[in-house]
């Protein structure tokens, strides 16, 4: 067992190398960003505009205001337990379960998908044929980084316990009822967006490419998740 728990760094550090070496031989044949993306992004990071009213910026604010109220409740949940344990309370509390890595990581990872969800809101790049906008992929990169937002935000309630769930079943029952909320967003928000087709023209294949972003994000939140937060019962 010990054996096999040192392999994983190697094993890492090997597909790590492929990853670059299939980068290095790939990047070339790319073909040349005409839009400047990235020149675009250090440019409005120089000036965000965050809060904006149009499409479906309005909602950015609430990214902040879910950001605050989890460091609000994990600060109250620290000192009443170090209470607890000094003064001999009878119970401790738990409404997030998760620790302060991943809180930090939630709130860098949150604050960079604000930046970016603004970024792509401020340069019009989602698909509009309708509208003569530039076809794009950022919808989608969007629609992912939503779904690992909402999901990584979610991952530090404590549903295990507000559930009662038990055991290796039940964090599988957390994993689908996390994705059972998200998918609830999402396909609310194709709804929203199917009606008002002049703003965002949205095709059926678009609402689809949409949702397995969002899925995409989700399972990669979930991952992480695990990563961060050990199990236990």
């Amino acid at each position: 067992m010990k054996l096999r728990r040192l392999l994983i760094v190697p094993t890492f550090l090997f597909f790590a190398c492929l990853v670059l070496y299939y980068w290095s031989i790939l990047a070339p044949l790319l073909k040349p960003d005409d839009f400047d993306s990235w020149g675009k992004f250090l440019l409005f990071l120089q000036n965000p505009e965050i809060f904006q009213s149009v499409g479906s910026s309005f909602m950015i604010k609430y990214i902040p205001v879910a950001l605050i109220i989890l460091w609000a409740f994990y600060l109250f949940q620290l000192m009443w337990n170090h209470t607890y344990r000094e003064r001999g309370i009878s119970f401790p509390i738990y409404l997030l379960w998760t620790n302060w890595k991943y809180m930090v990581f939630t709130t860098v990872a949150c604050t960079i998908w604000i930046l970016f969800a603004s970024f792509v809101q401020a340069y019009n790049l989602y698909y509009d044929p309708t509208g003569g906008i530039r076809p794009g992929l950022a919808g989608y990169f969007a629609h992912m980084a939503s779904g690992f937002g909402i999901t990584i935000i979610l991952y530090n309630i404590n549903l295990f316990d507000i559930f009662q769930l038990k055991g290796m079943r039940g964090r599988m029952v957390e994993v689908l009822l996390i994705l059972a909320i998200l998918l609830t967003i999402a396909f609310n928000y194709e709804y929203t967006e199917a009606l008002h087709p002049e703003r965002y023209y949205s095709e059926l294949v678009d609402m689809r490419a949409d949702i397995f972003s969002n899925i995409f994000g989700w399972s990669l939140g979930a991952a992480l998740y695990q990563m961060f937060v050990p199990f236990e019962e």
